[in-house]
């Protein structure tokens, strides 16, 4: 911190996450029982968050249709009224290449020097990358996050696979002098105006120096089940 200019952080906080317990398997039923649980039972955490498995696609933030009436968007005043922060599990810079926002930006996707696209394999699923250095794309993540934060009430975040945008030595980025790093940056820099200085941003597999005063970085995760 001192060697970059930036604030020391304060101290991490302690934080249940879904996917310890439920990985992909998560329903509302489970959501239910986990906050009835959480209700009588006063656990020392700071967070409560969801984490993968909550969305409708990846690119696509909106509570999967497979959980009916259910909204992830209500879970956020329900957590804060069990006195935890309530936290979620998002991956930015991905759009499943079946996404209606990948069909409907196309120019948005990330592409090597010969024009393919850049494609990041993940969980049985074909991903486009954003591209970070575009300003439409600033514009969309600041949106999306000013809606997950600002509106749903989410005040910590869990950023996962943005290595994603670095990986490929050959891209060809919307703004030509970018490196990886400095697209890397970029978005992160979109999301923290988007979510304030109060909210607090976890990135998991994801270039660690280049989020420096942004956000926290995990190399490892220690997980507790009750």
């Amino acid at each position: 911190a001192a060697l970059h200019g930036v604030l020391r952080p304060g101290p991490a906080p302690s934080v249940y996450c879904t996917w310890s317990f439920y990985g992909w398997d998560l329903t509302p039923q489970d959501m239910e029982d986990e906050l009835s649980w959480f209700a009588t039972h006063r656990w020392p955490i700071d967070v409560f968050q969801i984490d993968e498995s909550w969305e409708s696609a990846f690119g696509d933030w909106h509570t999967r249709a497979e959980w009916g009436d259910a909204s992830v968007e209500g879970y956020a005043a329900r957590i804060r009224e069990l006195g935890y922060t309530p936290g979620l599990w998002t991956c930015p810079y991905l759009a499943d290449v079946s996404s209606p926002l990948a069909a409907e930006h196309p120019e948005w996707m990330l592409r090597r020097s010969d024009g393919t696209p850049v494609i990041f394999p993940m969980n049985y699923h074909d991903n486009y990358v954003l591209d970070a250095t575009h300003p439409e794309v600033q514009e969309w993540l600041e949106a999306l996050y000013r809606r997950l934060g600002g509106e749903w009430g989410y005040s910590y975040h869990k950023f996962d696979f943005s290595r994603a945008i670095a990986l490929d030595k050959s891209v060809r980025f919307h703004d030509p002098t970018a490196t990886r790093a400095q697209a890397y940056r970029r978005g992160y820099e979109a999301i923290r105006r988007a979510l304030g200085d109060e909210a607090y941003m976890l990135i998991c597999g994801g270039l660690y120096l280049s989020g420096i005063g942004l956000a926290a970085s995990s190399v490892a995760v220690s997980s507790i089940m009750r």
